[in-house]
């Protein structure tokens, strides 16, 4: 598939995504929209002091609380709200997402556990929850989260694909399989995006399949502009397998590729970088040839 359509499908899912995002919170305040924060808090705090038990306005000063990192406060709002109305699901998110951002973990899971038990498919309460045990290590449980969220989501984006295979990726060899299974089902979903084939090839690699890794390489050449980057990623693995005539040649293609570049790219940082990288490679391998080549010394 044509990278440039898959680009296209991917803008317009992230869009569908967006749109869906605007469902997540149940109380919403024309606040938001205007003003710098201390402005909507200010509003807010105006509001609650005519209404202090307003529940929607609550939840919503302890959201910017949360997102301007004013965790103290934002608990505060939403321990008001446990009390206000018990039965009040949002208010678990809420505090599981701030607890996870002040480094809380253990308690964030337990906050977001009582959540997804209510809203056991809530895409956004298993990605909470996801995000808190890649903290604790728990790659395997993060994996499994980010499972369900991409099963309860109406359009999963390429991120929670990626988290989800770099989860399993971190879990261990035994995961590695189905770490690549799931980006071949991004893949098939949203198309061959680079980032999805870049982490392919990475565990194509760790497994030992050489050839898998070289051929999504070659799949990737075909479809981009830029290929110096490509063709030293495909040198360096045909190197490390023993392809040494190979590896040369796909490191000489990388050179000439650059040296075809108008002079504002060949002079970045970033160029200069993979320039020195096939210049090392090159002339280790020459002086690996050499010593080859050194007759035996006689006795």
């Amino acid at each position: 598939m044509n990278y440039r359509l898959s680009a296209l499908r991917w803008v317009v899912s992230r869009s569908i995504a967006k749109i869906g995002l605007l469902c997540w919170f149940s109380v919403t305040s024309t606040a938001l929209g205007h003003g710098d924060t201390h402005e909507q808090i200010e509003v807010l705090s105006a509001s609650l002091k005519r209404n202090p038990d307003h529940v929607a306005s609550l939840l919503e000063r302890a959201d910017i609380y949360r997102r301007h990192r004013d965790f103290d406060e934002a608990l505060e709002d939403l321990n008001r709200v446990r009390l206000l109305s018990p039965t009040n699901n949002t208010v678990f998110f809420l505090t599981g997402l701030t607890l996870l951002e002040q480094g809380k973990f253990n308690e964030a899971e337990t906050a977001l556990q009582i959540y997804i038990d209510r809203s056991p498919s809530s895409p956004r309460g298993h990605l909470a929850l996801a995000k808190v045990f890649t903290q604790q290590k728990r790659h395997l449980n993060a994996a499994q989260e980010y499972e369900l969220a991409i099963e309860n989501h109406s359009t999963p984006t390429p991120d929670h694909y990626l988290a989800r295979a770099h989860a399993y990726k971190e879990a261990g060899k035994p995961y590695l399989s189905r770490a690549l299974e799931g980006l071949e089902e991004g893949i098939a979903l949203i198309g061959p995006l680079l980032t999805f084939q870049r982490l392919a090839i990475e565990i194509e690699i760790v497994q030992g399949n050489h050839q898998s890794a070289i051929d999504r390489v070659d799949l990737i050449l075909q479809n981009v502009d830029r290929k110096e980057t490509w063709l030293v990623r495909k040198a360096k693995v045909l190197s490390s397998i023993g392809r040494k005539e190979e590896a040369k040649q796909q490191f000489l293609l990388a050179e000439r590729s650059i040296e075809s570049l108008p002079k504002r790219m060949r002079t970045s940082p970033a160029t200069l970088a993979l320039k020195e990288t096939i210049q090392e490679s090159l002339n280790r391998d020459i002086r690996e040839e050499d010593v080859q080549d050194e007759p035996d010394t006689p006795p």
